[in-house]
């Protein structure tokens, strides 16, 4: 696979195995799936689009998930993350929090 910043849907096509018909259907029925549009209408499509065709296919073709079950896997899959993401944020804020504590405390006890 290339690592680049932008491939073509026939690029896409070839290395997900997938007709680009079929990409662009999943467009419509995956909000989350958003390539960029240049003026000549060319879709580009970035690493994390690829990395979701590729779930999505995972998902339709190997477990058999209809199309709304897939919608709903990635969906849900999405919120798992956001809140892990959240969790990360809040765990280094206390953690933050702590050490100034600790900071606050040392420096009362060097002033007796």
């Amino acid at each position: 696979m290339m690592d680049k910043i932008y491939y073509s849907i026939g690029e896409i096509s070839e290395i997900i195995k997938v007709k680009p018909y079929i990409i662009r259907y999943w467009e419509a029925e995956f909000p989350q799936l958003k390539p960029k549009n240049e003026k000549v209408r060319n879709r580009r499509y970035q690493k994390k689009d690829l990395d979701l065709l590729i779930r999505i296919k995972e998902l339709v073709y190997e477990r058999k998930y209809t199309l709304e079950g897939a919608q709903k896997a990635i969906k849900d899959e999405l919120l798992s993350s956001k809140k892990k993401d959240e969790k990360k944020v809040s765990g280094l804020e206390k953690t933050e929090w702590i050490i100034c504590e600790l900071k606050r405390i040392k420096d009362q006890l060097l002033k007796r």
